[in-house]
């Protein structure tokens, strides 16, 4: 009787429970979801998430380029992304400003 059930679904395919990759992929709210997370857990909680078809884009202010590069390092660490862009910008302190500043 094994044998039988085994002949007849190898020409299609048996369906044993396991998705495709393709069916497992996270959509993007979950992938927003996990990367705010993250992000607000590392003590970056401003940063705005926006996912559409596995593209991250990230928006907001950190403290400094370390802060921008470990942000980046959270998104881009997630499964199921293409791709990170960003539209973060160093916070300035107060007195700090372009060199003819006094």
């Amino acid at each position: 009787m094994l044998l039988l059930a085994f002949a007849l679904c190898m020409p299609q395919g048996c369906k044993t429970g396991t998705r495709s990759a393709a069916q497992e992929r996270p959509t993007d709210r979950s992938i927003a979801a996990e990367i705010r997370a993250k992000i607000a857990e590392a003590g970056f909680p401003s940063i705005k998430v926006f996912v559409l078809d596995g593209r991250v884009t990230l928006y907001g202010t950190v403290p400094s380029e370390e802060g921008k590069q470990r942000v980046l390092a959270i998104a881009r660490e997630s499964w199921g992304i293409a791709s990170v862009s960003e539209d973060l910008a160093i916070e300035k302190l107060p007195g700090q400003g372009s060199h003819g500043e006094r």
